[in-house]
């Protein structure tokens, strides 16, 4: 895990480091502390990646809103969350594809509170499913998996680059991957929700080109939670 802290005022620079350090599941080697904007700019146009950014917004040079577009062009899989004196700029900052927005004097409360969904959310993206295959033990990242299946007694895990075989039953893993966004379209057959690209009558496409089946009993409870995980994710 990769923070970059960015703020031009030290005081609060430092502020800010010793909240986000303390946090229980953050360590302090994990933070870059950046006093100006083109420093922190400098780094990424130097292929430094950050998983997480905190940008002040009013800086000289290159203000937080324009520094934050720029990152999201760079890494557009980082997150980016504003804390700032001025409520004013709360709408330019969403339209950068701001996490959150926060205003100083920083609460201790908000600021842990957005901790833990960003770990949470961090930990669902790396995390990895270990199994133990006829060539051997792999861990495979949980987020790269496009569906799981069940073929003759055993699971057949499909990702854009290879297919998985291992013994077993949905009913042995469904429960797991449910928390990891899956959901169950049929008796044999967990979707990862996030490779969904149409849901169309009682068929799921995927973003590999899957057309997956949903069974009509299964129908409704597919959808609510299709559509919770899309409330979660554009949060």
């Amino acid at each position: 895990m990769k923070i970059a802290i960015c703020d031009d005022c030290i005081s609060d620079l430092q502020e800010i480091n010793a909240i986000i350090s303390s946090h229980p599941k953050i360590s302090e080697e994990y933070i870059t502390l950046f006093s100006s904007s083109g420093e922190l700019l400098n780094q990424i146009n130097n292929q430094e990646k950050f998983d997480f950014v905190f940008l002040d917004i009013d800086m000289p040079d290159i203000n937080g809103i324009e520094l934050g577009k720029k990152i999201k062009k760079l890494l557009p899989n980082t997150i980016i969350v504003f804390i700032t004196n001025y409520s004013e700029f709360a709408i330019d900052a969403f339209d950068c594809s701001a996490y959150h927005y926060l205003l100083k004097p920083i609460s201790i409360e908000k600021i842990n509170s957005i901790l833990d969904e960003l770990v949470s959310k961090y930990r669902k993206e790396k995390e990895t499913y270990s199994m133990r295959t006829k060539s051997g033990y792999i861990n495979l990242t949980i987020k790269d998996i496009t569906y799981i299946e069940s073929v003759s007694r055993h699971l057949v895990f499909h990702t854009n680059i290879k297919v998985y075989e291992v013994p077993g039953k949905i009913s042995d893993v469904s429960d797991y991957f449910m928390n990891y966004g899956f959901c169950q379209t049929h008796q044999s057959i967990l979707v990862n929700m996030s490779k969904i690209t149409s849901i169309e009558k009682l068929d799921i496409f995927l973003s590999d080109g899957s057309c997956i089946p949903i069974s009509q009993r299964k129908k409704a409870e597919v959808l609510r939670n299709y559509v919770n995980f899309l409330k979660e994710v554009n949060v």
